[in-house]
């Protein structure tokens, strides 16, 4: 399981650094970030992975893995109604504090 912290620099290594590289390097990372929406807890992490973001890069792939997630047909029995209303009032709420300060791409 990856914390927050580890998505971070996976991230930041990633999106901002990836032409230093090489071939391997990025398909390693990309394989990291992509199983962690199979993770148990993903929803919890993609909240503290946006609350303690430090880059921009780390909130675009908080953001993204949160639709991922829910766009998963295997995933969409295991969110109650509750968690759903939950998530989707900590995203406008999120969006309402951070929206001027959020990179465009986010």
């Amino acid at each position: 399981s990856m914390d927050a912290h580890e998505i971070e620099q996976l991230c930041t290594q990633f999106y901002s650094n990836s032409s230093a590289l090489n071939a391997e390097q990025l398909r390693t990372i990309s394989k990291r970030l992509e199983d962690f929406v199979h993770q148990r807890d993903c929803l919890v992490q993609c909240r503290l992975l946006l609350d303690l973001a430090c880059s921009p890069y780390s909130q675009f792939f908080g953001a993204n893995t949160l639709i991922k997630y829910f766009n998963q047909l295997s995933n969409q029995s295991l969110v109650s109604l509750t968690d759903r209303y939950d998530l989707r009032s900590y995203i406008l709420d999120y969006l309402y504090q951070y929206n001027r300060s959020l990179a465009p791409f986010v």
